[in-house]
């Protein structure tokens, strides 16, 4: 009996340790969670809004006769052969590193364009002059004042400033469209980089307004330039 007595108290001890080990366990694990909870991933707004405020797309058209330096327009699908060369610049003009990932960049261009020559991008035409453009996994990492330059091929050609379209937007899963801010003008420099030296680069919405003033070379209107003349003029109607 007296060894009975310590074994039976001991089991009790260790019975009635064993749940409070137990439910020690979880409460470590539990520590552990909200330490991971500590790091919070970038919420949808505060992406758009860094993208929004920081990326910038510029534009470059490097060579109008494409066909001519060996490029396969008509295989392409372009029109009577006809393309351009050029180079979409993703420029990051923020302070904070951009990366790929939950987003997408949509831009405009009046010509149809044909090819992205940058792996880990993916161009897809949507609708009319629609484009999205989409960065995939692992392609891009910019530091502040970064660049990368994404060259393309586009139907016919791009001869003046104008043809260049502004105001892309970037898109984020669970967050409102975002127009790019720093091409959220109409001041063309701002985003057009290039144009080849052939182009008719002199477009009028880069050209300083024109002031109305008095021209006495100026030919005048053709009511005030009328003579009369010898003979008679018979009009008739179609019979």
């Amino acid at each position: 009996m007296k060894s009975t007595f310590p074994s039976l108290l001991t089991g009790l001890l260790i019975a009635a340790l064993l749940p409070a080990a137990s439910c020690a366990e979880p409460v470590l694990m539990s520590a552990g969670a909200t330490a991971g909870a500590a790091r919070p991933a970038t919420q949808p707004a505060d992406l758009a809004t860094l993208l929004s405020n920081g990326l910038a797309l510029r534009v470059a058209v490097d060579n109008n006769h494409a066909a001519s330096a060996g490029v396969p327009c008509a295989d392409l699908g372009a029109d009577g052969a006809a393309c351009a060369t050029g180079r979409l610049i993703l420029q990051n003009r923020g302070h904070q590193t951009i990366t790929d990932g939950g987003w997408k960049l949509y831009l405009h261009s009046i010509r149809r364009l044909l090819r992205i020559d940058r792996p880990g991008f993916a161009l897809r035409r949507l609708t009319g002059d629609l484009y999205e453009l989409t960065p995939q996994p692992g392609s891009m990492r910019l530091a502040p004042g970064e660049r990368i330059e994404l060259p393309f091929v586009a139907e016919y050609w791009l001869l003046r400033y104008s043809d260049v379209i502004p105001r892309p937007y970037v898109v984020v899963d669970g967050a409102p469209p975002a127009v790019l801010r720093y091409n959220d003008t109409d001041d063309e420099l701002r985003y057009v980089e290039s144009l080849p030296a052939d182009a008719q680069n002199n477009s009028t919405g880069n050209a300083p307004p024109v002031a109305a003033r008095p021209d006495a070379s100026r030919a005048l209107p053709s009511v005030k330039r009328e003579q009369p003349l010898p003979g008679t003029l018979e009009l008739r109607g179609v019979e």
